[in-house]
């Protein structure tokens, strides 16, 4: 059976609380903490989504500035070709499934199994400005040199992408290539009479269709020399003649291969989320907000009127107390010396800015005691033990006895 009771008017059942004034109370209680969680929220959102639109690492397609590589990456954009970069060999691996042209454009230093399983790519690959490791692990044949800015080189070759070139100019780096050693490279532009080259290239198959190019020089590639002379030319009939190319910027940290199978890769980006930086950051400005709103603010200090009146002696006993379960010997014998010598000072009519060997003096005149013995008990070392501590209280007092008497 239903019982309905009907209270009179004025009276309320139970507290009075109703479901609107509770989520007001409680919204007023954690309003702050849910903006700022909102807040985190929409910056890790933005931040996340957002894809940072330059680069400054060298050769980047994302650099615009002058050795970046951004002018060569529009170019072959707009001639239809997906330029991708990535930071890892196994990136590149994945970026490649469907075919097309790999570009080592820059890197730290890469291990003999990684240049291994680049050459192993059934596709071309472009070696831009390889260091000397890397040449010795392709052929121990060919070696680095150096050549004059202002010499101009022309393609000696039969490579249709050198003949287009024309000619190159102010290209430093070389690849050298010694006289008599027998290869299957096919050099181009020469400007030394051959024995240094800018453009070397081998076909991976017996029908030529994939090819393996070295440019000596990376630099001819940058925004900032990208127009010069046949630059533009070389770079687009090699980087250009697939659809897709893979860019690779390597990160110091990359110890993959150009595989399926990466056993032991350690690199630190590939194995954390994307959003990961995203919410460090985050987090961070979140503190910081927390910070100013919650922190204590910190003004000048207040003199205020102790609750209770403590006699001196209880305070300096128990100042005592604390230097004596610290072991603060130091800070209790400077308090000791400091105020004994001021006294003592004041007793014998010196002022306050008197020198240490006047205080010194004048307590030896005084007394009667020698100035060393005077100065050991004012300003000497500090007391290893209790011991110690005791004669030094003993003898600061038996002098200010005697400075008290003269």
């Amino acid at each position: 059976m239903t019982r309905t009771i009907i209270a009179p008017a004025g009276y309320t059942l139970g507290d009075g609380s109703t479901a609107a004034k509770v989520a007001s109370s409680r919204w007023m209680a954690w309003r702050w903490y849910i903006s700022i969680g909102m807040l985190a929220l929409v910056v890790v959102t933005v931040l996340a989504g957002a894809e940072p639109p330059t680069s400054t690492r060298s050769l980047s397609v994302a650099n615009h500035q002058p050795e970046g590589a951004r002018a060569l990456g529009e170019i072959l954009g707009n001639q239809g070709v997906s330029v991708r970069e990535v930071a890892t060999l196994h990136e590149a691996y994945l970026a490649l499934s469907a075919g097309g042209t790999l570009a080592i454009a820059d890197y730290v230093f890469l291990s003999d199994e990684q240049i291994d399983s680049i050459n192993a790519h059934d596709g071309d690959v472009v070696w831009i400005g390889p260091a000397a490791n890397e040449l010795h692990v392709l052929d121990q044949g060919l070696s680095r040199a150096v050549a004059s800015a202002s010499s101009v080189a022309e393609p000696g070759c039969a490579s249709s992408a050198a003949n287009r070139a024309e000619s190159l100019t102010g290209v430093r780096g070389r690849i050298v290539y010694p006289s008599g050693y027998a290869s299957t490279w096919q050099t181009c532009f020469s400007s030394d009479g051959g024995f240094s080259f800018a453009y070397l290239r081998q076909p991976k198959d017996a029908d030529g269709e994939h090819t393996l190019h070295l440019l000596a020089d990376k630099w001819f590639l940058s925004n900032e020399h990208l127009a010069t002379d046949g630059n533009a030319a070389l770079a687009l009939n090699l980087l250009g003649s697939h659809k897709t190319l893979v860019w690779y910027i390597a990160s110091p940290f990359d110890e993959t291969t150009l595989s399926a199978d990466q056993p032991g890769a350690s690199y630190y980006e590939a194995i954390q989320p994307d959003w990961l930086t995203a919410m460090v950051i985050a987090a961070t400005l979140t503190a910081l907000l927390a910070g100013l709103w919650q922190g204590r603010r910190m003004g000048r200090l207040v003199d205020e009127p102790l609750p209770v009146v403590v006699r001196a002696s209880e305070a300096t006993r128990g100042r005592a107390r604390l230097y004596r379960r610290g072991s603060a010997r130091g800070h209790a014998t400077a308090a000791l010396r400091a105020s004994a010598a001021t006294r003592m000072a004041a007793r014998l009519g010196l002022p306050r800015s008197s020198s240490a060997d006047a205080v010194v003096a004048a307590i030896a005149g005084a007394t009667g005691r020698d100035g060393s013995q005077v100065h050991a008990a004012v300003y000497g070392a500090v007391p290893q033990n209790d011991q110690q501590m005791i004669d030094l209280i003993t003898m600061l007092d038996n002098l200010e006895g005697e400075v008290a008497q003269s």
